[in-house]
């Protein structure tokens, strides 16, 4: 079992030797590669179901990348839909094929 803080302490090491221009550039390629991936996301929702612009499973995906596993009252509270909208939304994405 992992200390707690030990995931930070682990990243403060591994980067620690690194030059700011070039962390600065990881993290705008890796923000680049999240952005992919929900346009990827988007366009699968779309071709699947075409929902509404301000559909459930959209807001969902918008949350996706700062919770990678979600439950349904998680999806709720990051949204901030109601938890029956929320498990039409999750039915809807995995039809997709999520």
């Amino acid at each position: 079992m992992m200390a707690e803080g030990a995931v930070g302490g682990n990243v403060e090491r591994a980067v620690r030797g690194i030059e700011p221009q070039q962390l600065n550039s990881l993290a705008r390629r890796y923000l680049g590669e999240v952005e992919a991936l929900m346009d990827e996301w988007r366009e699968k929702l779309n071709k699947a179901s075409a929902p509404r612009a301000d559909a459930a499973a959209r807001a969902i995906i918008e949350v996706l990348p700062a919770h990678p596993v979600i439950t349904g009252p998680v999806a709720a509270a990051a949204t901030g839909r109601s938890k029956g909208s929320i498990y039409e939304a999750l039915a809807q994405l995995l039809d997709a094929g999520y």
